[in-house]
């Protein structure tokens, strides 16, 4: 959590029960960032299926998402190269090369802005490859190269010949949800679960990663882990801050929502169980971590009333982009309640 929120009054009191959900990720700092794991096998001798979910946090820069390769004992090019990348076009890319000479590489048509989360997979069927972005195919092609990649699998990063940052392409943004499957799975069912978490024994999944790991935006500095659920391989955490203590408590963490099980009625609501992000903020707001029911209201300095909602679900997202910039008042009602307490956060406006 942002350390500019000041808490005003932390009373708030739950007239509805929440129950166990998690949706967290892993927040990459764009600089050295970069989750290792030495162990990941993928194989494409086989049809296979590769689904990640990423948001990135600025525009015009080349940045990696993940590349696995076996570095070439002279000048690059590598071979058995499979990676999820963005090119500074802002297109996103996905590369699937045995050598220099046989490559394929796959383009998206969307271009990809920041703050915006985004569902990419890779689909090999047989010799065709398939690209989609949010559910739909954006580019194909046809290899008959079944390449199998022994060298380390890197998150967040370019697996550079040099072994050097320089040209690593680093990723500034979100990850979450990285799967992988030895089959090669139909356009219903990359939509019907694209924004779902899995249970980790679902048929076919060999290699899934749900970075649900520490305590979002606080000090995880001991969590240095990401456990791949299927082989229980881990990706070590490289270069992340992790301490919770930087200006956004988010940055170079894990972050997210994390919520306790079994809270039942009138419960008090603890601070770390809502979110509002980003603060500061310029086009959209939102709080995470509240109930159906609840009411939001944002104030200005001065106590005018701004605008009003009521949540639908536990997530609220406010389109705060004709407002003026200058200092704000999230106030939280629970209206389900006689009680007259309310949470009140700060918001800047920038």
């Amino acid at each position: 959590m942002n350390k500019i929120i000041n808490i005003l009054i932390i009373n708030f009191l739950l007239i509805l029960p929440i129950y166990s959900q998690t949706n967290q990720y892993l927040n990459f700092d764009g600089v050295n960032d970069v989750a290792i794991d030495d162990e990941c096998v993928i194989d494409f001798s086989t049809n296979y299926t590769v689904e990640l979910k990423f948001k990135r946090f600025r525009m015009n820069v080349r940045e990696d998402l993940f590349n696995k390769k076996e570095l070439f004992p002279g000048p690059p090019p590598s071979l058995n190269d499979f990676a999820f990348f963005i090119t500074d076009d802002n297109i996103f890319n996905i590369l699937y090369r045995k050598t220099a000479d046989n490559q394929v590489l796959l383009r998206s048509t969307t271009t990809i802005t920041n703050a915006a989360w985004y569902h990419v997979v890779f689909v090999k069927q047989g010799s065709s490859l398939k690209m989609y972005v949010n559910g739909i195919v954006e580019d194909s092609d046809n290899s008959f190269e079944n390449i199998t990649s022994h060298g380390p699998f890197w998150i967040g990063s370019n697996r550079t010949e040099s072994l050097t940052p320089t040209n690593s392409f680093p990723f500034q943004g979100s990850l979450d949800e990285l799967r992988m499957w030895n089959i090669a799975r139909t356009p219903a069912d990359l939509i019907a679960n694209m924004n779902l978490e899995l249970i980790g024994d679902e048929p076919n999944l060999v290699n899934y990663y749900d970075f649900n790991e520490g305590i979002p935006c606080e000090n995880n500095i001991e969590v240095v882990l990401l456990p791949n659920l299927i082989t229980e391989n881990n990706a070590e955490l490289v270069n992340f801050d992790l301490t919770g203590t930087l200006i956004d408590t988010c940055f170079s963490n894990w972050a997210g929502i994390q919520r306790q099980q079994n809270i039942s009625v009138g419960d008090e609501l603890n601070l770390e169980d809502i979110y509002i992000f980003p603060n500061p903020a310029s086009d959209q707001v939102t709080i995470a971590g509240i109930n159906l029911g609840v009411e939001i209201t944002i104030t200005d300095v001065t106590g005018n009333v701004i605008s009003t909602n009521v949540a639908l679900n536990e997530i609220l997202t406010i389109d705060i982009s004709n407002y003026a910039k200058g200092i704000y008042f999230i106030q939280i009602y629970d209206n389900q309640s006689n009680s007259n307490e309310k949470m009140v956060k700060k918001l800047i406006i920038n």
